[in-house]
C-alpha cells in the first residue's frame, strides 16, 4: 500500500509555489523557522519530481544547499492607486505596506502561472500575506500556520492599541482566502480554533521537517569538556520564550555548580519588550556574570557550533508551535529541559526523550538541570532517544509525502 502511495506522490506532477515572507537579515543571509520549513519542503518535493518555486522578499539570499531544481523568484511591494494609497496609509501604515507586499506576491505568482500553470500556492499566515489571494484564482491556496501575531502579543503581554487591533483583524481576514490549512502541532491548531473559529478538524496536522542540510552540519561528535557544563538558550530573548523565568532562576541555576555556564543566543534588544539581558546583568555578581554569555542573533553556522560545544538545551517557553531550535538540539544529541506546554510536549515525553517542568513550578527547572549536571549518563540516554525520535517523526522526505497528499486532496 505504501509503495502505491509513494508512486502517486512521485508521478502526479504538480507545480507548487511556496511563499517565504521573512524579511532578509541585514547581510541578506540567515533566516528563521518559516524559511527553514519552506526550503526543506522545496528540496523534498523537487526530489519527488514536482516543479517547485520559492517566492522570497527582495534582498533575501536562500540557503546555499537548496536543491538546484528549485526555482527562486522575488517580490517586493506593489503600490495601489494614489487615492487608495492615501486612505490605506491613514488607516494603518503597517497594513498598507504588507497589503502592497501581498499584491506583489500575487502578481508574481500570476506571471509564473502564465508560463506554466500553477497548482498550489502555500503561504504562511504571517503578516496577512494571503490578503490579496482572494477567491476565483486559477490555483489553490494552502495557508500554513506558524504563530499568529495576536498569540505572540498575548504571550509577550503587549498592550492592545487601536492599530494593533486593526492588524489582528487584517491577519484574520486574510485567512478566509485558504482552500486548506496545515499546522505542525495540535496545540496551535486548538489555539487557531479559539482565535479564528476555524474548526480544528479542517486543519491538517503535519509535523515540521528537519532539513537534511542542517542535520549534516550539526550531526557530528561533540567534544566534551570536564571543566564546564554549558547550558544553551536559543531564541529571541523575550517573555514568550521564558526570558523572565530564566531571569528569576538564573542565580539558582549558576548555584548548582561552579562549572555551569549559560549561553543565550538570540536577539536581546527587542522593541516594546523588557531588556532581559540588562535585568540579568544587574542581578548577578561579577564572578557570576563571567559565566553568562550573550551572543546576539545567531545564524545557522554559529548555532551549529553552539550545539557542538553545549551540554544541554534549556527551553522555558510559555508556548511553542514546533520550534526548530528544539528539533535541531535533539538531532545534535543535546539533552533537553523544557516547559511542559503546547507544541513542546508533543515532541518531548518527560523522562523518555527529555525533561519537562510545569510552568506553575519553575523551580523544577533547576532540579532537572541539576540531574543532568550531576549524572551525565542520564543525559546521554535521553539524548539518544530524542535523536531517534527526530529521525523517525520529522524526516524531511516523509513529511513531503504527507504534504503532497494534502495538496492532492484539495483537488478531489
Amino acid at each position: 500500500m505504501l509503495s502505491v502511495f509513494v508512486y502517486c506522490v512521485r508521478f502526479f506532477i504538480m507545480n507548487i509555489v511556496l511563499v517565504n515572507p521573512e524579511y532578509p537579515y541585514i547581510d541578506s543571509r540567515g533566516h528563521g523557522g518559516i524559511a527553514t520549513y519552506i526550503y526543506a519542503m522545496a528540496d523534498s518535493m523537487v526530489e519527488y519530481g514536482h516543479k517547485v518555486s520559492v517566492l522570497c522578499r527582495k534582498g533575501t539570499i536562500p540557503d546555499s544547499h537548496l536543491n538546484k531544481g528549485v526555482k527562486v523568484y522575488t517580490f517586493n511591494f506593489d503600490s495601489p492607486s494614489c487615492i487608495k494609497s492615501f486612505f490605506m496609509r491613514r488607516y494603518n501604515e503597517q497594513i498598507y505596506w504588507e497589503n502592497g507586499c501581498s499584491r506583489a506576491a500575487l502578481n508574481s505568482v500570476l506571471k509564473l502561472h502564465e508560463h506554466n500553470p500553477v497548482d498550489i500556492v502555500e503561504i504562511p499566515e504571517y503578516n496577512g500575506l494571503a490578503s490579496s489571494f482572494s477567491s476565483h484564482l486559477p490555483f489553490r491556496i494552502v495557508i500554513a500556520f506558524h504563530t499568529p501575531t495576536i498569540l505572540i502579543d498575548e504571550l509577550n503581554e503587549v498592550p492592545i492599541s487601536e492599530n494593533r487591533s486593526k492588524w489582528y483583524r487584517y491577519e484574520k481576514k486574510a485567512l478566509r482566502n485558504a482552500d486548506a490549512y496545515r499546522c505542525p502541532s495540535n496545540s496551535l491548531a486548538e489555539k487557531i480554533e479559539s482565535l479564528y473559529s476555524i474548526r480544528k478538524k479542517d486543519i491538517t496536522i503535519i509535523k515540521n521537517p528537519l532539513p537534511s542540510g542542517i542535520i549534516k552540519k550539526i550531526n557530528i561528535k561533540k567534544q566534551k569538556r570536564q571543566d564546564r557544563f554549558d547550558i544553551l538558550f536559543s531564541g529571541r530573548f523575550e517573555r514568550r520564550k521564558g526570558a523572565h523565568l530564566l531571569c528569576e532562576n538564573i542565580k539558582k541555576i549558576l548555584g548548582i555548580g561552579e562549572y555551569i555556564y549559560i549561553t543565550i543566543a538570540g536577539a536581546t534588544e527587542i522593541s516594546n519588550h523588557y531588556n532581559y539581558q540588562l535585568l540579568i546583568e544587574n542581578s548577578l555578581e561579577e564572578n557570576e556574570r563571567k559565566r553568562v554569555w550573550f551572543t546576539g542573533s545567531a545564524g545557522e553556522e554559529k548555532l551549529a557550533l553552539l550545539y557542538h560545544r553545549s551540554d544541554m538545551l534549556l527551553m522555558p517557553s510559555l508556548f511553542e508551535n514546533s520550534p526548530y531550535t528544539l528539533l535541531e538540539a535533539m538531532i545534535a544529541k543535546l539533552p533537553v529541559v523544557a516547559a511542559d506546554t503546547g507544541g513542546i510536549n508533543e515532541i518531548i515525553t518527560n523522562n523518555e526523550n527529555g525533561y519537562l517542568f510545569s510552568l506553575k513550578q519553575p523551580e523544577l527547572m533547576c532540579d532537572c538541570i541539576k540531574k543532568l549536571y550531576l549524572y551525565p549518563e542520564i543525559g546521554e540516554k535521553l539524548a539518544d532517544k530524542a535523536y531517534n525520535y527526530i529521525n523517525k517523526h520529522h524526516n524531511q522526505r516523509t513529511i513531503a509525502q504527507q504534504t503532497i497528499e494534502l495538496y492532492n486532496n484539495i483537488y478531489e
